[in-house]
Order: structure tokens, then C-alpha cells, then sequence
């Protein structure tokens, strides 16, 4: 006869396999977008219509426009988490650069993406807004890509620095 576990040592380990599967999930769906991307480049574009293949390709730079919002929650995560000291790295920027193969300056980039555009937490882990939220929500959506909101976040940072601050505009006057 198999020996019964008591309900607080069956509690817990469901549990245990729940968050498993919860963990996993982003890494399952990975798999299977990698799995796509596979289909996807050997497939034989030469049977669209021309206004097919003119619809992959908006639909395709959509794509990949928005697939850089999963760039910037994971990056966002590593940061958040001080990962770079588990893995014996000096900043996230320098764990990036190894991890991905790309240049410090890229690596930095990439960070400041991911505050201007991706998800924040604050101080007690409740979820903020992005510092430009509607150029965030334009990513998401794929109608605009990385270099449009870079220029976007630019032009506000410009903005910012050429507006007289309260202390010099005159009594009276509106900002």
C-alpha cells in the first residue's frame, strides 16, 4: 500500500509544479516562437499575391517593431534584479554585452530602452507606467519602432532642457 502524504505536504508541492509551469511559460512560448521563425524563414514567399506579399511585409516589420517590448521586460528584469552580480558581472550593461555579443554603447542603449519604455516597479513592487507612456504603447502596437521613440524620447529630453524652469518666467506669465 503507497504511503499518503498528509494535505499540507500535497499543498505544498502542487504548489512547487504550479510555480514551475508559471516559471517555464515564457521559455515554452519562446520554443515555440523560435519554432515559427523557423517555418517562417524557409518559407516560400513566391506563392503570395503581390498584395499578399505586401501584407506579410507590414505585418512582418509589425512584428518585429514590437517584438522589442520583450526586449526591453526582460532587460527591465535583469536590472531590476541586480543580475549582473550573480553572474559576477560589474553592471547590467557589462552582463548584456556578454550575454548578447554586442558593444558596450549598445548594451547601455539597451538599458535606457528598457527604463524609458518598458515596465518599472516602484519602491514596494506596485507596477508603474513608463517614463513616456504613450511612446510605449506605441511600440507595443508595432506602429512605431525603436528609432522612431528614441527620437521621440530625445525631442522630450530637448524639450525639457530649453523649457524655462518656473523661477524664470516672469509673474504672471503661463509656462
Amino acid at each position: 500500500m503507497a504511503k499518503r502524504l498528509p494535505l499540507s505536504d500535497v499543498c505544498t508541492n502542487i504548489g512547487r509544479m504550479s510555480e514551475d509551469i508559471i516559471e517555464a511559460e515564457p521559455l515554452a512560448l519562446l520554443a515555440e516562437l523560435d519554432g515559427v521563425l523557423d517555418k517562417l524563414r524557409t518559407t516560400d514567399l513566391t506563392v503570395l499575391s503581390g498584395r499578399q506579399l505586401i501584407d506579410f511585409t507590414r505585418s512582418w516589420e509589425r512584428f518585429t517593431r514590437r517584438s522589442v517590448t520583450v526586449q526591453h521586460a526582460a532587460v527591465a528584469e535583469l536590472d531590476a534584479r541586480r543580475s549582473a552580480g550573480e553572474t559576477g558581472h560589474a553592471s547590467t550593461a557589462a552582463l548584456l554585452g556578454d550575454l548578447l555579443r554586442i558593444n558596450p554603447g549598445q548594451a547601455r542603449r539597451r538599458i535606457r530602452d528598457a527604463a524609458e519604455f518598458g515596465p518599472r516597479r516602484g519602491l514596494s513592487g506596485e507596477p508603474l507606467p513608463p517614463v513616456l507612456p504613450q511612446t510605449a504603447d506605441a511600440l507595443t502596437d508595432g506602429s512605431i519602432g525603436i528609432e522612431h521613440a528614441r527620437a521621440i524620447s530625445d525631442l522630450v529630453v530637448f524639450a525639457e532642457h530649453m523649457a524655462p524652469s518656473a523661477a524664470e518666467q516672469e509673474p504672471g506669465s503661463r509656462p
